[in-house]
């Protein structure tokens, strides 16, 4: 992971690479599951189709 580079380029301390890392976890992993989670809900729970 090029984390050191980013770290030394940027200038932050390691607390601060811990934060940028958690936050970047919890802003693309939480629509992820979301997500996964809304379209894997059962078809039962729709109302039924109408066959034409």
């Amino acid at each position: 992971m090029a984390l050191p580079q980013i770290r030394a380029g940027v200038g932050l301390s390691d607390g601060a690479t811990t934060w940028v890392v958690n936050a970047y976890g919890l802003a693309f992993g939480a629509p992820l599951l979301a997500g996964q989670r809304t379209c894997s809900a059962p078809r039962r729970s729709l109302p039924p189709r109408r066959p034409w």
